[in-house]
């Protein structure tokens, strides 16, 4: 609420925001909470820390955002290669957002493990049942990623064996 009496109108981008602030000693509760749009939220932010250091700090955010987003788009090309459509390949690739540091053998596996089913194959609720049901043994895939000089192509070895 404004001095004058005037309520902030907006019903969207609404943020949480601790009334003592966390970082200057204040308790994180539910008592202690309320809801601000986003705009006024990083106005009280900039008035108690400054506009510097707030900048700074969504800076920083920029940045580790567009890694993640990074680390998840090197995945796409290899999921592709296997086979698996744009945009399947994009959804597992966000699993890897999560983990921008880790090498890019453990993000391909872990976008990997979001598969039950190999591309391509509809069974289930929605496909054949019958196919569903004589599916045959689990894949085990073993990969080895291939690289070379830059610009990497992607390309893989992979090897498949029955469990």
């Amino acid at each position: 609420m404004s001095e004058t009496g005037r309520r902030c109108p907006a019903r969207t981008l609404l943020e949480f925001d601790h009334i003592d602030e966390v970082a200057r000693g204040g308790q994180a509760s539910i008592g202690r909470m309320r809801l601000r749009c986003r705009a006024h939220n990083q106005y009280a932010a900039e008035r108690t820390f400054g506009a510097g250091f707030m900048e700074h700090k969504r800076e920083e955010t920029r940045r580790a955002a567009e890694g993640r987003k990074r680390a998840a788009a090197e995945v796409i090309p290899w999921l592709r290669q296997l086979g698996f459509r744009a945009d399947e390949a994009r959804r597992a690739a966000g699993r890897c957002e999560s983990m921008p540091s880790a090498s890019l053998e453990k993000r391909v596996r872990l976008a990997l493990s979001c598969f039950s089913k190999p591309p391509g194959r509809e069974h289930g609720p929605g496909g054949n049942v019958s196919a569903a049901r004589h599916a045959g043994p689990r894949l085990r895939v073993e990969m080895e990623l291939v690289t070379g000089i830059e610009p990497v192509t992607p390309s893989l070895r992979v090897t498949c064996s029955t469990s």
